[in-house]
C-alpha cells in the first residue's frame, strides 16, 4: 500500500519548517455524511460550485450536489471491503472513472455514465495483473490513461472511443517496467506527462504510442507523487523529501522550489489558476503524525502554511474557485485509517447596504452588496430586545440580495444586525438602523424691524429661514410648494436646520407646505408654514446702465471688468447700510425662478440724489460685476463671471434691490450679455503678492506686480470683493520699486516692478470681515487691468 511507503520514508526524521510564512487560514469540516469506520478518503474533485465527489477505502464514494452541505453514499462494488479507490476522474459531468486496487493488490476499475448515481466495473488491461493502480487522467469520456505498478507495463490507455472497455499499454522506458508511477496528467489526446519513484518524469507527445521523453533529469531522487498542469506551458510536481517542482516551459526545465522543509511527504497539488494554489500531504516526527496544508498566491513562489481541527493527514486537495476549496483525508497515524472532509471557508462580504437607514413605519428593499453570497445563503436580523421588523429576501447573485423589510411605526430604533449566513458557515455581519421621524415644528426669517417672522415677499433675495422641530438628521433637506427654491440645507442640530430660499418675483402670494426629508428618506411636511406675500413699497429701479460694454447685435458684451450704474427711489428712504442688490444669471431656471448663478452685493458707490426729511429718496448707485456663485452651492468658490458668460452663450441678467431685507423689486435687463475679456485675459495678467499680513489691526498692505509698461506714478484704481460682493473701490498711486532686487530683475527680464499699497476697508471706512478678498488693480491712464491678486484678511492674534 503506497500511504505506507510514503510515510515509512518521514519516520525518524527532524527538522523544523521555519522558512514559511505562517498564516490562519479557514478551514471547516463537513460532518453531514454517513462515514465508514476503519476507511480514510484518498481523493476529491468537482464539477462546478456544488457537484463534488470523493473516494477511498473500502469501496467508498461520495457525492454532493450542495457544495458539501451534505454527502451521499453510492454503491461501487458489492463486496467493497477489499477494494481501495485511489483517484477518480469525471471528465464531463455525467462520465466519471474510480480505479485503485483490491486486497491482493490487483487493480479495479469502475466507470459510471450517469454523474456518479450508479457504477460498473471494467475489465484491467490484458496481461497487466496484478496491478495496482495508482491515478487516471481523462480528456474525454472514452479517452484517457491510468498508472500504477506491480506489471510489465505500467501505464494504459483506453482505446479510442471504447471509453474503457479496452485498453493498450503504454511502454514508458522499457518492457517489462521497473518504475512505479504514482501521478498522471494529460492536457490533450497527444501531450502528457507520468511521474513516479526516484524523481523520474516522463512526457509523451503522440499520446504515449511510444517512448517517453524523461525530464527533470538529477533534479531529485525522491519519489515523486502528483502532477498537475495549468496550461500548456506552466505545471508543478510534488513528492517526498519536501519536493515541489514547477515549469514554465512545458516541462523542458523544471525548477525546485526552495524552503520546503524536507521531512514533508507532499502527496498532492491543484492550483486554480497560474498564481494561487495547494499542496497537502503528511510530516511523521516519531510517532507524531503532522498534517501538512501550504497555499501559495504567487504560482508557487513562496507558501504558507495552514492549519485545520484535526491531526489527521490530508491526501487530496481540489479547488473550484477562489472562494470553494476542499481537503480530504487521512490516517491519524501510519496504520490507523479514519475519513474527514474540510471545505475552505471564505466569509461572504457586504460592502453596501442600501439604504442602510429608514424610519419608523417604513417598507421598502433594502439592496446588499458584496462578494461570495453563495445559494442557498440565509439572512438573520436582529436587534437584542427588539421588535417590529420582518423582512423576506431574495438572492439575485453571489455580488447581491435584495431585502424586503417592514418596519412597524413602533418598531424598535437604532442599529439592527443583519447576518448573512453561506451554507458552509462563512458569515459576514452588516447594520440597518431604524429612526423617528422628522417634526417640523416652525418655520422663520429674520426680518430687520420685526425680528422672527413667518413670511416673506414676492421675489426676496436668498435670504436664510430656520426650520425647528425634533429627529433632523445631518444632510436632511428642505423643500417648499410652489416656485419658492430653497438651497444648502445646513444642519444645526436635531431640532434646528437653516436654509436659503429665493421667491421669484411672479410667484403666487399665500401659504406654502414646508416639507423635511431625513437622509433616511423619513420626511415630515408642514402645511401653511411660510406665507409669500406681495411686493410693494420697497426701491425702485428707474435707470440703469451696463457700463465697459458694447452693443453687438441683440446682445450686449460685457468687457474688461463691467459695472452696472442704476438710479433707485423709494419714498420712504433708502439707507446705504441696508440697500442689497443681487444679479443673477438662470442657467438652468426659468427667468421667473430661483437663479443658477447668483451675485450678492452692497453698492461700490451710493450717491444720494433727492432726499426728504435728511433721508435719502433717490440715489445713483455703482455695482460690479465680478465673480458669481451656484444658488444651490452657496458655499462653494465663486465662478468668474467670464468662465460663463463667453461668445455664442449669452444669458440674460436680472436685478434684485431691496431695502431692510422686505418689499424687492426686480429689473430686468433689456438684452442678453456676455463676456469678453480677451483684450486683457486675467488668466494673463501678472498675479500680485502681498508684502505683509492683514488684519485688524494692520489693515495696510503693499501690492507688488511686474510690468512691461511705464506705469510709474500712474492713477490705479483698486476694487476689492468679498463673498458678498464689492466692498472698495478707490484711486492709488503706483510707484516704480527701486531696490536693487528689482534692478536686477528689470536687467534679467525686460519688465519693471510696481508698487501700490491698499488700505483694507469697506465703503464706510470699516475693517472687512475675515476671510479671502480678490484684488484688480485697472491703470485709468491706458484702461489695462494692471495686476490681480489675493488677500487673506485674519483675525488679530489676541495678547
Amino acid at each position: 500500500m503506497r500511504h505506507i511507503r510514503i510515510i515509512s520514508a518521514l519516520i525518524a526524521v527532524v527538522s523544523i519548517f521555519s522558512s514559511l510564512s505562517m498564516a490562519a487560514s479557514r478551514w471547516s469540516e463537513q460532518t453531514n455524511y454517513s462515514a465508514t469506520s476503519s476507511a480514510n478518503f484518498y481523493h476529491n474533485q468537482f464539477l462546478d460550485s456544488s457537484t463534488g465527489f470523493i473516494c477511498g477505502s473500502k469501496g467508498m464514494f461520495y457525492k454532493t450536489t450542495n457544495a458539501g452541505v451534505t454527502w451521499s453514499k453510492k454503491t461501487v462494488d458489492a463486496a467493497p471491503d477489499d477494494k481501495v479507490i485511489r483517484a477518480l476522474h469525471f471528465p464531463t459531468s455525467q462520465v466519471g472513472y474510480l480505479v485503485g486496487y483490491d486486497g491482493g493488490a490487483a487493480g479495479v476499475i469502475y466507470k459510471t455514465s450517469d454523474a456518479g448515481e450508479t457504477w460498473s466495473g471494467l475489465d484491467l488491461p490484458v496481461g497487466a495483473a496484478p496491478y495496482t493502480i495508482y491515478d487516471t487522467h481523462f480528456v474525454s469520456a472514452t479517452e484517457g490513461w491510468i498508472c500504477g505498478n506491480n506489471s510489465d507495463i505500467r501505464v494504459h490507455k483506453t482505446t479510442t472511443g471504447l471509453g474503457g472497455e479496452n485498453w493498450t499499454g503504454c511502454t514508458v522506458v522499457a518492457n517489462p517496467e521497473t518504475i512505479s508511477f504514482y501521478g498522471i496528467y494529460f492536457l490533450d489526446m497527444t501531450t502528457g506527462w507520468v511521474v513516479g519513484d526516484g524523481g523520474n518524469v516522463y512526457k509523451t507527445t503522440n499520446g504515449g504510442s511510444t517512448l517517453w521523453t524523461k525530464q527533470a533529469n538529477g533534479i531529485t531522487a525522491e519519489d515523486l507523487n502528483d502532477i498537475f498542469f495549468i496550461d500548456s506551458s506552466t505545471g508543478w510536481i510534488v513528492g517526498n523529501g519536501g519536493r515541489i517542482l514547477k515549469t514554465t516551459n512545458g516541462g523542458t526545465d523544471w525548477t525546485p522550489v526552495s524552503g520546503i522543509s524536507s521531512t514533508y511527504a507532499l502527496g498532492k497539488v491543484h492550483f486554480l489558476d497560474s498564481n494561487t494554489g495547494w499542496v497537502v500531504g503528511a510530516e511523521l516526527i516519531g510517532v507524531t503524525l503532522t498534517p501538512i496544508i501550504l497555499k501559495t498566491t504567487n504560482g508557487g513562489t513562496s507558501w504558507s502554511s495552514e492549519t485545520y481541527s484535526t491531526t489527521s493527514w490530508p491526501t487530496s486537495v481540489y479547488a473550484q474557485d477562489s472562494n470553494n476549496a476542499w481537503i480530504v483525508g487521512g490516517f491519524i497515524s501510519p496504520i490507523t485509517p479514519t475519513s474527514f472532509i474540510y471545505k475552505y471557508v471564505v466569509d461572504p462580504t457586504i460592502t453596501t447596504a442600501s439604504p442602510s437607514t429608514r424610519y419608523q413605519g417604513w417598507s421598502g428593499n433594502v439592496t446588499l452588496t458584496g462578494t461570495n453570497l453563495q445559494s442557498g445563503v440565509t439572512l438573520e436580523v436582529t436587534k437584542t430586545g427588539g421588535s417590529g421588523i420582518t423582512y423576506t429576501y431574495t438572492r439575485n447573485s453571489a455580488t447581491e440580495i435584495v431585502v424586503a423589510f417592514t418596519v412597524s411605526s413602533t418598531a424598535t430604533t437604532g442599529d439592527w444586525t443583519i447576518k448573512t449566513i453561506n451554507l458552509d458557515g462563512g458569515s459576514v455581519e452588516t447594520t440597518f438602523s431604524v429612526s423617528t421621524q422628522p417634526v417640523a415644528a416652525t418655520v422663520t426669517r429674520y426680518h430687520p424691524t420685526l425680528g422672527a417672522v413667518s413670511w416673506d415677499s414676492q421675489g426676496a433675495l436668498c435670504r436664510q429661514i430656520t426650520v425647528e422641530g425634533a429627529n433632523f438628521q445631518s444632510g436632511a433637506t428642505i423643500t417648499m410648494t410652489g416656485g419658492v427654491s430653497v438651497s444648502a440645507t445646513s444642519f444645526v442640530s436635531s431640532a434646528k436646520l437653516n436654509a436659503n430660499i429665493w421667491v421669484s418675483a411672479s410667484e403666487t402670494v399665500g401659504n406654502k407646505n414646508l416639507t423635511v426629508t431625513n437622509p433616511d428618506a423619513g420626511t415630515s411636511t408642514y402645511t401653511n408654514a411660510f406665507e409669500i406675500r406681495t411686493a410693494a413699497g420697497g426701491p425702485t429701479v428707474t435707470t440703469y446702465e451696463v457700463t465697459n460694454s458694447e452693443d453687438v447685435g441683440a446682445s450686449k458684451k460685457l468687457k474688461d471688468f463691467p459695472a452696472i450704474k442704476a438710479t433707485i427711489t423709494d419714498a420712504t428712504g433708502l439707507d446705504p447700510n441696508t440697500v442689497r442688490f443681487a444679479a443673477y444669471i438662470p442657467f438652468a431656471s426659468s427667468a421667473t425662478n430661483a437663479p443658477e448663478y447668483y451675485q450678492m452685493f452692497v453698492p461700490a458707490t451710493f450717491t444720494t440724489l433727492e432726499s426728504a426729511g435728511g433721508v435719502a429718496t433717490k440715489a445713483q448707485v455703482t455695482l460690479y460685476l465680478t465673480g458669481i456663485k451656484r444658488f444651490l452651492t452657496p458655499t462653494a468658490s465663486e465662478t468668474a463671471l467670464n468662465n460663463l458668460l463667453i461668445t455664442g452663450n449669452s444669458k440674460p441678467i436680472y436685478l434684485y434691490v431691496e431695502d431692510k431685507e422686505s418689499n424687492p423689486t426686480i429689473t430686468l435687463y433689456n438684452s442678453n450679455v456676455y463676456c469678453d475679456f480677451s483684450a486683457t485675459p486675467l488668466a494673463a495678467v501678472p498675479q500680485a503678492l502681498p508684502s505683509q499680513v492683514v488684519t485688524p489691526a494692520n489693515t495696510i498692505v503693499d501690492f507688488q506686480f511686474e510690468s512691461d509698461k511705464d506705469r510709474d506714478n500712474h492713477g490705479m484704481q483698486v476694487f476689492i470683493a468679498g463673498v458678498t460682493g464689492l466692498i472698495s473701490n478707490h484711486m492709488v498711486i503706483a510707484r516704480k520699486v527701486t531696490g536693487n532686487l528689482a534692478k536686477s530683475l528689470a536687467a534679467a527680464t525686460g519688465r519693471q516692478y510696481y508698487k501700490v499699497t491698499l488700505t483694507m476697508e469697506d465703503f464706510n471706512g470699516h475693517a472687512p470681515a475675515v476671510g479671502i478678498y480678490r484684488v484688480v488693480v485697472k491703470d485709468r491712464v491706458d484702461g489695462d487691468i494692471a495686476t490681480t491678486g489675493k488677500i487673506v484678511f485674519a483675525p488679530s492674534k489676541s495678547n
